[in-house]
């Protein structure tokens, strides 16, 4: 069995695969805490690919480092998608796993990921397999968030959506412009891409995924796992590939 391991700013979500890419478990992890052992052993778990935006903690490189084969997702790692990123090395591994999980959902297909986390990532993949490269924009709780600290008087309010697209108060005024903004957004470069690409699908992941799936006035495919998913994808194209 493979261990997908994807190591963010604020958790640490883990995934275990068996050879032909079924997600047999999943969980996610928080500060310091460790994949339990007993689920490991209960996996067999002999293999693991990890990708890092945040810091990799002692006791989860301590873990990754007793696996008999384990990869990091870097900038160099072989990848089954061809990519037109001008600066790979900048690329967040995330956001690369995540383009490859895609693929291997929906290969010969547009597709335009949305990643609803701490920031809006958008990544565009063509049908012919190409990454075509992305935008990045803050997310929905960091444009709350922004507001009430860079201002004197702006209150820090809840993610949610008024039903009035004017807000009659300084709550849903700064509800509109932040999320309501954000659906405009995500609508409008919708909008362009196809008009470019053609029929493209809309994934989105991340913790924000489901709140924008309800409100977009479009069809969209959540899959939460899809950074996971990518990293398994990865590690089959280099290894499983070659069995």
């Amino acid at each position: 069995m493979l261990l997908a391991i994807d190591i963010g700013n604020t958790s640490t979500k883990y995934g275990i695969f068996d050879r032909k890419g079924q997600l047999l478990h999943r969980a996610v992890l928080l500060g310091e805490k460790r994949i339990p052992n007993k689920i490991i052993e209960q996996f067999s778990v002999k293999s693991t690919i990890y990708s890092a935006t945040g810091n990799i903690s002692d006791v989860i490189m301590s873990q990754i480092k007793g696996f008999g084969h384990h990869v990091e997702l870097t900038h160099d790692t072989p990848v089954p998608i061809q990519s037109e990123y001008m600066t790979p090395e900048t690329l967040g591994r995330d956001r690369l796993a995540a383009v490859c999980g895609a693929h291997w959902l929906f290969a010969h297909e547009n597709v335009l990921i949305i990643d609803a986390g701490t920031c809006m990532t958008y990544e565009v993949l063509s049908k012919d397999g190409i990454y075509l490269g992305g935008n990045i924009a803050p997310g929905l709780k960091m444009r709350l968030q922004a507001m009430h600290e860079f201002t004197a008087q702006l209150p820090i309010v809840s993610v949610s959506l008024p039903k009035e697209m004017i807000g009659k108060s300084t709550e849903t005024a700064l509800q509109n412009g932040a999320i309501r903004g954000s659906l405009l957004e995500i609508t409008d470069f919708r909008r362009r891409i196809q008009r470019k690409m053609g029929k493209t699908r809309t994934i989105l992941t991340g913790g924000d995924a489901n709140f924008l799936a309800k409100n977009l006035n479009f069809s969209t495919f959540v899959e939460r796992d899809l950074v996971l998913t990518g990293l398994y994808s990865i590690y089959a194209y280099n290894f499983f590939a070659q069995a």
